[in-house]
């Protein structure tokens, strides 16, 4: 039979591992949760640079007072 003081340090051992586990699954939530958070930023700023990139020109309008921005 262990000694009560042995067996305490084993179960304060053991609860500290249940809570560093615990903060670690905790840890992986929320970078699961960022993660998923800066995907949707990707997708966004992509469909934005491809706007961007759509061919846009100026014309100008004859006997000139107005230009007109053409988006294609």
């Amino acid at each position: 039979m262990q000694e009560p003081k042995q067996e305490l340090e084993q179960t304060e051992s053991l609860f500290k591992t249940e809570m560093h586990i615990r903060i670690a699954e905790q840890n992986l939530e929320v970078e699961r949760e960022e993660s998923e958070i800066l995907q949707k930023n990707l997708i966004d700023v992509s469909v934005q640079l491809e706007e961007i990139k759509s061919p846009l020109f100026m014309t100008s309008v004859k006997k000139g007072v107005f230009n007109v921005l053409v988006k294609i």
